[in-house]
């Protein structure tokens, strides 16, 4: 496979430094938090991770970028915190909200940082819809994709872990969006 070049006009690729990227990254979803939400992200480095791993039940939504570029955007938080995100972006008491409410809302700032980051990435380019998945004992796995920057950042007291995934291989492509037959 020919080695991916460097193309300023679309700075989100493995070509592109990994700091050059985080940095980029971090933009997105500071800008995404204060923007939608009127909250601060605080980028966390390693040992600085606020809570480790959270103790109770945690959302994670994920949305796939196919097209010139093909990857994965995915956050995962506590699920109080996606709530506390939800009642802030919908102007409710986080209580009244249903579990739905949540992870539809939890999904549509994940889409936010995606539909961002598609700008930055080589077109045509197409965004998914958002899944979600909740629980205290999942293992969420992207087949055939690398991490390009995994970023953990602090939102009112509590840790949201971000991440972008490169698709390994041009075959995997196809894999997120199968022919079926009929």
């Amino acid at each position: 496979m020919p080695q991916a070049r460097y193309n300023p006009e679309f700075p989100f690729t493995a070509a592109t430094r990994a700091a050059d990227r985080e940095q980029l990254l971090a933009t997105i979803v500071s800008t995404v938090w204060d923007s939608a939400l009127g909250l601060a992200v605080l980028l966390r480095r390693g040992a600085e991770d606020l809570d480790g791993h959270p103790s109770g039940p945690t959302m994670t939504a994920s949305l796939q970028i196919v097209g010139g570029w093909s990857g994965i955007v995915a956050a995962t938080c506590p699920t109080a915190l996606a709530g506390e995100c939800a009642g802030r972006m919908l102007g409710v008491d986080p209580e009244a909200l249903s579990p739905q409410d949540v992870a539809d809302a939890w999904g549509e700032l994940v889409n936010m940082i995606a539909g961002n980051l598609k700008a930055l990435v080589p077109p045509p380019s197409q965004v998914s819809l958002p899944s979600v998945v909740e629980g205290s004992t999942y293992t969420y796995r992207i087949p055939r994709a690398q991490a390009l920057n995994e970023l953990t950042f602090a939102c009112l007291g509590k840790r949201i872990r971000v991440s972008v995934l490169e698709q390994v291989t041009p075959a995997a492509r196809e894999s997120f969006y199968p022919t079926l037959p009929g």
